[in-house]
């Protein structure tokens, strides 16, 4: 049975949300005499959620912050900023999702979490949000966990209906999930509309996406289009979801997809 000292103090939106970036971009780090701190760090342009997860966590627990400008291999004079914290019980607790050292390839996933609050968190610590080269928008994940892959898969193909099939890549054998054009929107939306806790830089990125609109002369790939009917049959409320699936034709993922696309609208 899960015992929380601090993270059931949250509620569970901006736990859940918190879990999945600190998988990203936290690091946990063991001292002798059982000492050790937990640090999360990131560039100084998305300083923003340092303050916000202060205001969060501090009411329970010293968040300790701090900014650095050093060389890296990849850029000089990298400015950051993060925070440690120290507190074992906080550490003790992290530590069943956010193991202590190098990350393993296997990650935990609560079983109580909020998929949209934690996959958003993972999207801003290791996903990315824009546009191509060619002008169409697109929503990327990059991961070298086997179960969170599945995981995030899994939600595209119970919300949007997008089935993703996907190998290691063979450069550093981790998975690069990506997303384009209404694709892309469809579940950005999901993750950040009405979202409250965010890196600032990542939801404008997304409310960028949101304008998007594909060129005329561009056609979508095929998919078999609703008629009047069967959204009448989706609505109903005194027929099983199996029902619906054997009078359709259709899967589970795409009907509970259409259904939440009429409620949106």
């Amino acid at each position: 049975m899960e015992v929380y000292i601090i993270l059931e103090k949250l509620n569970i939106y901006d736990r859940s949300y918190l879990i999945g970036l600190f998988q990203g971009d936290g690091h946990l780090y063991q001292a002798t005499r059982n000492r050790g701190k937990f640090i999360y760090e990131v560039a100084i342009r998305d300083r923003d959620i340092i303050y916000k997860i202060e205001k969060i966590l501090s009411p329970y627990v010293n968040v300790s912050i701090y900014e650095k400008i050093r060389d890296t291999n990849f850029k000089d004079k990298f400015h950051s900023i993060g925070f440690n914290i120290y507190y074992k019980d906080f550490r003790t607790e992290i530590s069943e999702y956010i193991p202590y050292g190098k990350r393993p390839e296997y990650i935990n996933i609560p079983q109580w979490i909020s998929k949209r609050d934690y996959i958003r968190g993972l999207i801003d610590a290791d996903g990315s949000l824009g546009f191509s080269k060619y002008g169409f928008c697109f929503l990327s994940f990059f991961t070298v966990s086997e179960n969170i892959k599945n995981f995030i898969i899994n939600d595209m193909r119970e919300n949007i209906g997008v089935i993703k099939k996907i190998n290691r890549n063979k450069r550093d054998l981790a998975y690069n999930i990506l997303l384009y054009r209404e694709d892309a929107q469809d579940y950005a939306r999901i993750l950040y509309e009405d979202a409250n806790l965010y890196i600032e830089r990542k939801y404008n990125k997304y409310l960028d996406i949101l304008k998007w609109i594909r060129d005329p002369n561009v056609k979508r790939g095929y998919k078999r289009s609703w008629t009047k009917r069967e959204n009448e049959i989706i609505s109903m409320n005194n027929i099983s979801i199996e029902e619906k699936m054997f009078l359709l034709n259709r899967t589970k993922s795409s009907i509970t997809t259409r259904l939440w696309r009429l409620k949106k609208t």
